[in-house]
C-alpha cells in the first residue's frame, strides 16, 4: 500500500482530524473533509483543504466525499448508532476502492467495557478488521487537548472539575497523534497494525493542577466529583444528557486502572519520546492564564 499521492479523506474536523488535515496541509497532501458545519471548518478551507458537507447519518454526502479518495482517517463518532454507520461506510469505502483506512479508536477498548462509546468502538475496529479493507488501528489515550474544555472555569476560578477521580491516565498530545496518522496515511508498513498510543508518563488529575499551576503562575484546584454530580454539570452547561451520560461513562473506565500503561508505540513510530503534559501546558499556556488575582 503506497499512497503517494491522491486525495486524502478526514471524516471530521474536531480535535484529532483537525490535527491531522493541519499536519496533511503542511506536507502539502490533497485533503478533504466530511464536516457538519462548513463554517464552522472554514479554516481548513483556507489550507486548501475540500470540505464536503454531511454527516454519518447522511448516506449520500459520505458517497460524495469518497469519490476519489485513496486513503480514510476514519474517526468514531459518539452515537448509538455509530457501529452501523461505520459498517457501512466502509462497505461504501470498499466498493470506491480505497487502498486504506487509518480509524480511530481509542485505548483500552472492549466488547466488555464499562463506557457505551468504547464498546461502540471495539465493534467498529473489529469490523474494520474483517472488512477486507488494508487497514492502521489508532487507539490513543485522552488527549491532553481535551483539557482546553476546561479552559474558562481554570481561567475565571483558578479550578476545574471531573469524575475521573484519582485514576492515573498515560494522557497523550493529539499532535503526536496526528503525526501517527499521517505516517500511516501516507506511508508503507502500517497494514494490519494496531498502535496504542500513549503520552510518556501516566499521571493523576491533580498532577495536571500542579502542572498548570506551574505555567498560568496561579494555584489550580482539581475537585473530583461523582458521576452525578459530573453529568448534572454537563446538563447546565449545555451538553446533551446522552452525551453527558455517555462521556461521564468513559471516565468511570479510568478508575480501572487500564489507562495508566505507557506504551513505545509512539517513540518507536516517531523516532522521539511523546510530548509531555508538561510541554503541552507551555505550548498552551495563554488558554489557561488567570483572570482572577
Amino acid at each position: 500500500m503506497s499512497n503517494a499521492s491522491g486525495r486524502i479523506l478526514v471524516t471530521g474536523a474536531g480535535v484529532a482530524g483537525g490535527e491531522v488535515l493541519r499536519q496533511l496541509a503542511a506536507a502539502n497532501r490533497t485533503a478533504c473533509a466530511l464536516v457538519r458545519n462548513p463554517k464552522r471548518a472554514d479554516p481548513f478551507r483556507k489550507l486548501g483543504v475540500k470540505l464536503i458537507e454531511g454527516d454519518f447519518a447522511n448516506k449520500e454526502s459520505w458517497k460524495r466525499a469518497l469519490d476519489g479518495v485513496v486513503a480514510v482517517f476514519n474517526i468514531t463518532v459518539a452515537h448509538r448508532d455509530a457501529a452501523a454507520w461505520n459498517a457501512a461506510f466502509l462497505n461504501r469505502a470498499k466498493q470506491s476502492e480505497v487502498r486504506h483506512v487509518v480509524q480511530l479508536s481509542g485505548m483500552s477498548v472492549s466488547p466488555s467495557s464499562p463506557a457505551e462509546f468504547h464498546r461502540q468502538m471495539s465493534e467498529c475496529d473489529e469490523a474494520l478488521k474483517a472488512s477486507g479493507l488494508s487497514y492502521t488501528i489508532l487507539q490513543p489515550n485522552v488527549f491532553h487537548q481535551n483539557m482546553l474544555r476546561m479552559a474558562a472555569p481554570i481561567r475565571e476560578h483558578g479550578r476545574f472539575r471531573s469524575a475521573v477521580g484519582d485514576a492515573r491516565i498515560s494522557m497523550i498530545d493529539v499532535r503526536d497523534v496526528g503525526e501517527v496518522a499521517v505516517k500511516a496515511l501516507t506511508e508503507d508498513g502500517h497494514a494490519g497494525k494496531v498502535y496504542v498510543l500513549t503520552g510518556p508518563e501516566s499521571m493523576t488529575y491533580f498532577d495536571v493542577a500542579r502542572l498548570l499551576s506551574d505555567v498560568v503562575g496561579k494555584t489550580v484546584v482539581y475537585e473530583a466529583l461523582t458521576e452525578d454530580d459530573a453529568v448534572r454539570e454537563l446538563i447546565e452547561n449545555g451538553v446533551p444528557e446522552s452525551v453527558a451520560r455517555s462521556r461521564v461513562g468513559v471516565h468511570r473506565s479510568f478508575s480501572t486502572g487500564a489507562f495508566a500503561e505507557v506504551t513505545s508505540d509512539v517513540q518507536k513510530l516517531l523516532h522521539r519520546t511523546p510530548r509531555s503534559f508538561a510541554e503541552f501546558a507551555r505550548d498552551y499556556a495563554s488558554a489557561f492564564r488567570l483572570l482572577v488575582h
